[in-house]
């Protein structure tokens, strides 16, 4: 620059260019190359801190995210079957109770009103590829695959009499035999995202509705399935019952017992 005498430079062998004010007759040029650093003892409390936060935090996130898509898979298998059901209705012209249909019967009619991959039969010991007791166990009654609302045993011998298996994974179960007959209508039992992922509890991805006489899923108080749904009961039962909390109650999924 004009009237400049001397210019300094880093040594790092880039240059910069400075214009000097007026009556400037040196510019001094630092080759620090020192900076702020941390000492390990701060990154290592850094690092705990992230750790803690993230223990606290991200069980919480997941499990959010987890009943989240419960409720979602639950809304839309609630709407199919609904719709099924109506038109199995409108189709067979007769009302949908067991003194109408043969035993055993009404899964073979509904299943033409889905993607099935795979038609169980009554749950046994033997089929491979769907629902099953293990040797170790007596009976569906006792069964270890799948667990009540708070995860004790559960009974499954409501949901035997024959099970689907969607395209999608969704598992559909029924109960088309002797209870159906004393009580005059059919249960179906649907695991909104298949027996071969969990939770598999009662009230978590698996629900029950019982079936009127023209097609409509009931979501009223019955004896039969109890009404159980209970973060305190002990029954075999419990999760028979909270199909109608889940489809009236807002937070539902938010609630979910977590053992």
């Amino acid at each position: 620059a004009e009237g400049a005498t001397h210019v300094g430079t880093f040594d790092n062998n880039h240059r910069a260019a400075f214009t000097l004010a007026e009556g400037a007759t040196h510019v001094s040029m630092s080759n620090n190359n020192h900076h702020a650093a941390f000492t390990l003892a701060e990154v290592l409390i850094t690092l705990g801190i992230i750790g803690v936060v993230a223990a606290l935090t991200i069980p919480s996130l997941i499990y959010k995210y987890q009943t989240a898509v419960l409720e979602s898979q639950f809304k839309k298998q609630y709407s199919q079957l609904s719709q099924a059901l109506m038109m199995m209705y409108r189709d067979k012209g007769v009302a949908l109770t067991p003194k109408n249909l043969p035993r055993y019967a009404f899964s073979d009619y509904f299943k033409s009103y889905f993607n099935v991959i795979k038609d169980c039969g009554n749950v046994n010991i033997n089929t491979k590829g769907c629902i099953t007791y293990s040797p170790s166990e007596d009976n569906v009654y006792n069964m270890t695959l799948y667990k009540s609302y708070t995860g004790s045993s559960i009974n499954f011998g409501f949901m035997d009499d024959g099970a689907l298996i969607l395209k999608d994974g969704t598992t559909l179960m029924f109960e088309q035999g002797s209870q159906a007959e004393v009580v005059g209508y059919f249960l179906i039992g649907i695991d909104v995202n298949g027996f071969m992922k969990g939770p598999n509890r009662f009230g978590h991805d698996v629900f029950v509705f019982k079936v009127d006489a023209s097609g409509n899923l009931m979501r009223t108080k019955d004896t039969m399935v109890r009404e159980i749904c209970d973060k305190n009961s002990t029954s075999d039962l419990n999760g028979y019952g909270c199909a109608i909390y889940a489809l009236t109650q807002k937070d539902y999924f938010k609630n979910l017992p977590k053992t």
